[in-house]
C-alpha cells in the first residue's frame, strides 16, 4: 500500500492492530502467598504515515522522510488478588510519535539516520499496579 507521486515523492500509510487476552490460573508464590490473577485484555491500533522524497545523483541516492503515527490502546481496568487483597491496574490511553530522518546510499555503502524522534504519552496512564483497591476481591 502507498503511492508514488511525481518528482520522487512517496506516501506510505501504515496500520497495525493487536488484541491480547491473558488468563492465568490461581497459584501460590514462593512465600506461599495465594495469587488469584484476573483476566487481562487489551487492544490497540496504530495508524501512521511516512512521506519521503528520493533524491538521486550519479554517486548517491538519498531519501529524507517524515513519519508520524497515532497510537490508541483500549485496556479496561483490571485487578489481581493477592492474599485476598485486590490490587488495581490503571487503563492505558493514547500517544503519538513523529520522526524525521534520511536513508540511502553513498556509492555502495547504505546508511540510515533518524535526526529527530519525538513521542508523547500525555494521556497515557501506566499499566502498573497502583495499590490496594477499596473494592472487595471477587
Amino acid at each position: 500500500m502507498g503511492g508514488a507521486f511525481g518528482a520522487g515523492w512517496t506516501v506510505e500509510p501504515s496500520i497495525r492492530a493487536a488484541y491480547v487476552d491473558v488468563r492465568l490460573r490461581d497459584f501460590a508464590d514462593a512465600d506461599h502467598l495465594f495469587v488469584g490473577p484476573h483476566p487481562y485484555r487489551t487492544s490497540s491500533i496504530r495508524i501512521g504515515v511516512r512521506v519521503a522524497r528520493l533524491i538521486s545523483t550519479s554517486r548517491a541516492a538519498y531519501r529524507p522522510y517524515i513519519h508520524t503515527a497515532l497510537n490508541n490502546s483500549i485496556t479496561p481496568s483490571s485487578s489481581q488478588a493477592i492474599c485476598g487483597v485486590s490490587f488495581d491496574t490503571a487503563p492505558v490511553g493514547s500517544s503519538w510519535e513523529a520522526s524525521v530522518g534520511v536513508e540511502g546510499r553513498g556509492g555502495s555503502t547504505p546508511f540510515s539516520a533518524t535526526a529527530l524522534t519525538r513521542a508523547s504519552a500525555a494521556s497515557q496512564q501506566p499499566g502498573a499496579c497502583i495499590g490496594p483497591s477499596t473494592k472487595p476481591s471477587p
